[in-house]
């Protein structure tokens, strides 16, 4: 079993969890055995939120206003939200992992939060087997989460949907603050993107000062989509492999303006 990209730990006795935020879903590590689980949009970007600031009570607005945007939803789909993670992360009875904070909001507690970096450097580096971290993506699950983060982009979506197999080839990675996942068609050619989209990466990284999730999709081996998400919206632009490597600052902030903004 590898367990090394766990980043959560649960009540579920000594089952570990991998929570991926790009994708909204949540690995369950246990024994010999692996289960990944979609959380949905909402499911995603609520745990996404309450562990950005792990120990930190998240008001019910900001929460409901995270994993929701620019919808109208009662207080009952949060309740009903928080009810279901806890179920999945074994903390239904307990709640020790996501804490309620009685007429205010809820709070991740930070106990249950694997160290991934040990020491080491998070950054992908050119050349690395990144395995440990592979996710195998079905057709559905990327119409369904891409076309609800980015309404703007269906037709980016539906060209995705038109063009690539029955799965998709994923390799998440964390870059400080911000997530940083690869999507391939072949898994034999996922490293390959990693490495010609290091560069890309580390460039769309360092010009955003607030957390972002950020998505380098490969579909024919000529283009490139990027897609960046992040507390204020969601974005995406698209190179061809000849400005891979040319693109300017100017057009790589067009993808990243208006979708993060500072964590209060």
């Amino acid at each position: 079993m590898n367990t090394l990209s766990a980043n959560l730990k649960t009540g579920h006795g000594d089952c570990l969890a991998f929570f991926c935020s790009a994708l909204c879903t949540l690995t369950l590590y246990k024994n010999a055995n692996r289960q990944i689980i979609d959380l949905g949009f909402s499911g995603g970007r609520l745990l996404a939120r309450l562990m950005q600031e792990p120990g930190e009570m998240i008001d019910r607005d900001t929460l409901t206003a995270y994993a929701w945007p620019n919808r109208v939803v009662g207080q009952g789909s949060l309740n009903q939200q928080i009810y279901t993670l806890r179920k999945i992360l074994g903390d239904e009875k307990d709640r020790k992992i996501i804490q309620t904070v009685t007429r205010r909001g809820y709070r991740f507690n930070p106990a249950f939060v694997v160290d991934q970096n040990n020491g080491s450097n998070t950054e992908p580096q050119a050349g690395t087997d990144h395995a440990s971290s592979l996710l195998a993506i079905s057709r559905a699950e990327i119409q369904r989460k891409w076309t609800l983060r980015a309404m703007a982009a269906a037709g980016f979506v539906g060209y995705i949907l038109t063009s690539h197999p029955s799965q998709l080839f994923a390799s998440l990675h964390i870059m400080g603050g911000h997530t940083v996942t690869f999507v391939e068609t072949k898994k034999d050619q996922l490293k390959q993107l990693i490495n010609l989209t290091h560069g890309l990466s580390t460039r769309l990284v360092s010009l955003s000062k607030n957390p972002m999730e950020l998505s380098i999709v490969t579909i024919d081996d000529q283009t490139y989509h990027i897609y960046c998400s992040g507390q204020a919206g969601a974005n995406y632009i698209s190179l061809n492999d000849n400005e891979l490597h040319t693109v300017s600052d100017t057009q790589l902030r067009e993808c990243i303006e208006g979708v993060t903004q500072p964590i209060h």
